[in-house]
């Protein structure tokens, strides 16, 4: 999968992953922008900004951070954490396949 606007490779299927049962999630923050996004275990091609923040996790018990592509620095998303680990959750509508060569 790679970013919608540059390309840039961001994460694979094989680093899909279910939580709370399920890969695909919906959410809105407080702004109410609402956003499809599902869970990788790995984002290679993101890269994190601001401080990581437990305001308004869709996660109990994880902070987040905003995750950009580390190409073109638009918003993909967000590095979830706990102290059992972490993940991805990533905006399905920022991604595509990667285009045929």
């Amino acid at each position: 999968l790679v970013c919608e606007r540059c390309h840039l490779p961001i994460a694979s299927h094989a680093d899909k992953i279910e939580i709370g049962g399920k890969f695909e999630h919906r959410g809105a923050n407080p702004h109410g922008f609402r956003f499809r996004f599902g869970c990788f275990a790995g984002a290679a091609g993101c890269v994190q900004s601001g401080e990581p923040s437990t305001f308004y996790s869709w996660f109990p018990g994880y902070s987040w951070q905003v995750s950009n592509c580390g190409q073109c620095g638009v918003h993909l998303g967000w590095l979830f954490r706990s102290d059992s680990g972490h993940f991805h959750a990533l905006i399905l509508d920022a991604l595509r396949e990667e285009p045929e060569s």
